[in-house]
């Protein structure tokens, strides 16, 4: 049977290279960029996706019981699982606790790229894009056979202050990671800047959204769910994990000193993270844990102001929270903390420096909002933008450095295979010079080799001269 679907995996492919993407998180686990772009990039090519290993440790760091519990389950059957024809999914074997030490690392990166390579096999996948989200995945560079290589960073790992990690030892293999890949994607300015001194293909591609499906949040045939409806208005909501990044002492301020205002949360709860016992003892605050996907926009249609509470500190620097866009894709005012991050979309986006302006972004929300964000803004920050970025930039990757090595690049039967001919028609495309405000993407574009040329085929893109970022949904490094 296995040999049936990998043949399936391998008939279902769109002529590009495969991906192998190790992952930082389980594939049905609260979606984030991951596999939101493997979801997208499936289309195109065939993908393994490697899930975050588990450990004995796992049970005591915030994951829930019964996710590890399932991870250990699957891995037991098997570890491969096929979610679309194009998209196979593996758990790897547990692995040891305190997985960034040198000598842990070692034992624990055979045992992955075991697991992995016999997938591979299983799917007859070669010279693929080694895609890597996971900062202790160096040793994996070179090893798998890729075309390619992409270190996708989107944290600063060593500011999370966790007690079963080592920073020093987070820095030294992220460190080992990034001066053995081809390419590093930063989904912040400040993440791109640390790695663009010592590393030049290094790129800002900002968090995105799925706008098509937070737009219904609009529609005026969308039901709010019954449960919200039962609060009274006006809702102030948050929807994503209520984790360390979370700032309580603010939600305890304001909730104290507003009981009119119900306050909505709605995403898993890291209690082992994070302490809400003061408030679960308000009335005005309800916990509504964990929505499906598809239940978020008809959530989000009954809030009134939602927020971005997050801590001011050296790990949320370096954070683009993914929910930022689908507020603003569901058409709901958006009052934030001062994220750095955020600065640029201060046309959509409430800034908060302080718990005071805070509450008065929120007050300010529900008489006067700022105005809504245009179809083609949102257009430009949406994941099958980012999707269609990163892939074309990949498959130019991928050109440049077989060109390099071997000569042209085509196909055994002398055709040019379709994302070449995607790539080479960019060649004679044209990059206008108007104002980035107008167009739907902007790229920030300060030099470098023509391999890191923009190439979205499907959307305008504009050079932005002055530096603006408020419309910039993809650019290269300082």
């Amino acid at each position: 049977m296995l040999k049936n679907e990998a043949q399936s995996l391998q008939d279902e492919a769109h002529g590009g290279p495969p991906i192998v993407c190790l992952s930082g998180m389980f594939w049905d686990e609260h979606w984030s960029s991951q596999q939101q772009l493997m979801s997208r990039l499936a289309a195109r090519c065939r993908i393994l996706y490697v899930e975050r290993p588990v450990s004995l440790l796992s049970f005591f760091t915030g994951i829930s019981d019964a996710s590890v519990g399932r991870q250990f389950w699957r891995w037991l059957k098997g570890g491969l699982r096929y979610e679309s024809p194009t998209l196979a999914i593996l758990t790897p074997p547990p692995i040891f606790p305190l997985r960034f030490h040198p000598i842990v690392n070692r034992v624990n990166e055979w045992m992955r790229l075991r697991s992995v390579r016999r997938a591979m096999r299983a799917l007859n996948l070669n010279a693929p894009i080694l895609w890597i989200y996971e900062p202790d995945a160096g040793r994996a560079v070179g090893r798998l056979g890729e075309a390619v290589s992409l270190y996708y960073c989107a944290d600063d790992w060593a500011a999370a202050g966790q007690w079963w990690n080592n920073a020093q030892h987070i820095r030294a293999r992220e460190e080992e990671l990034a001066s053995r890949v081809d390419l590093i994607a930063g989904t912040s300015t400040k993440i791109v800047k640390r790695w663009a001194e010592t590393h030049p293909d290094t790129f800002l591609v900002s968090n995105g959204a799925d706008v098509e499906s937070f737009r219904m949040a609009r529609n005026p045939e969308i039901p709010i769910p019954e449960d919200l409806l039962r609060i009274p208005a006006p809702r102030i909501g948050y929807i994503g994990f209520v984790d360390g990044r979370f700032d309580t002492a603010l939600y305890e301020r304001l909730t104290q000193r507003h009981p009119e205002w119900q306050w909505v949360i709605i995403g898993p709860l890291m209690e082992k993270h994070v302490d809400l016992s003061r408030l679960r003892q308000r009335k005005n605050v309800h916990f509504f844990g964990p929505r499906t996907r598809a239940e978020l926009p008809a959530y989000l249609k009954g809030l009134d102001v939602c927020t971005i509470p997050y801590l001011s500190n050296v790990l949320t620097e370096s954070v683009f929270p993914l929910k930022l866009f689908e507020y603003l894709g569901a058409g709901r005012p958006v009052v934030s903390t001062g994220l750095p991050e955020l600065a640029p979309f201060r046309e959509y986006v409430q800034i908060a420096p302080g718990p005071e302006e805070f509450e008065e972004g929120i007050r300010k929300s529900l008489s006067e909002p700022l105005p809504a964000a245009s179809d083609e803004f949102l257009a430009g920050h949406s994941w099958d933008a980012k999707a269609d970025y990163l892939w074309n930039l990949l498959i130019r990757a991928v050109q440049n450095k077989a060109g390099s090595n071997h000569g042209d690049v085509s196909r055994s039967d002398g055709e040019t295979s379709p994302e070449m001919q995607a790539v080479n028609s960019l060649e004679h495309g044209e990059i206008s010079d108007h104002n980035a405000e107008d167009s739907t993407l902007a790229y920030e574009r300060p030099g470098g080799r023509d391999l890191l040329s923009p190439v979205c085929t499907d959307t305008p893109i504009a050079v932005s001269e002055g530096g603006d970022r408020s419309h910039c949904g993809f650019a290269r490094g300082p």
